[in-house]
């Protein structure tokens, strides 16, 4: 989460631009999740 600093902070003024913030962060991290798991499961 340190990649996304600007969440740290309420900087934004609409709650939905900060929802769709986490929206994005959110999805970032777990993709990376999956292509790690299917980085690994596909080198066995």
């Amino acid at each position: 989460m340190a990649r996304f600093r600007r969440l740290a902070r309420d900087y934004e003024r609409l709650p939905a631009t900060l929802a769709g913030l986490h929206l994005v962060a959110f999805s970032v991290l777990l993709l990376r999740r999956v292509a790690d798991f299917a980085a690994v499961r596909n080198s066995l």
